[in-house]
């Protein structure tokens, strides 16, 4: 069993593939067992990845989409300089946005 917490804060989004490549070689050998908390969209879109999600003390079953940082990457993704100069006006409101749409999808 290899357990890792957060691997991603120390990798580009590059190295963060070539992770991906690491831990499917893993899988490949067989017998292994990898557990991981990430906020990385890249890392959780490995396709045997079973994502687990932790919401207001509750455990579930999710998908990426419904994460925040997959939200926050692809909102940037499409509007780069959009998103950039929403968060330097107001920097906290996009992270409570993501708070009120979570809430509002799980009541």
């Amino acid at each position: 069993m290899l357990i890792f917490d957060e691997p991603e804060a120390a990798l580009s989004p590059a190295r963060q593939l070539e992770f991906l490549r690491h831990i499917d070689a893993w899988l490949a050998q067989g017998n292994v067992q990898i557990v991981m908390a990430t906020h990385s969209p890249i890392l959780m879109a490995h396709p045997e990845s079973d994502l687990w999600l932790f919401d207001g003390g509750r455990v579930r079953r999710g998908r990426i989409e419904e994460t925040g940082h997959y939200r926050i990457a692809r909102d940037f993704l499409e509007d780069s300089h959009g998103a950039a100069r929403q968060a330097l006006k107001l920097p906290f409101q996009f992270v409570e946005r993501m708070r009120k749409e979570d809430r509002d999808r799980h009541s």
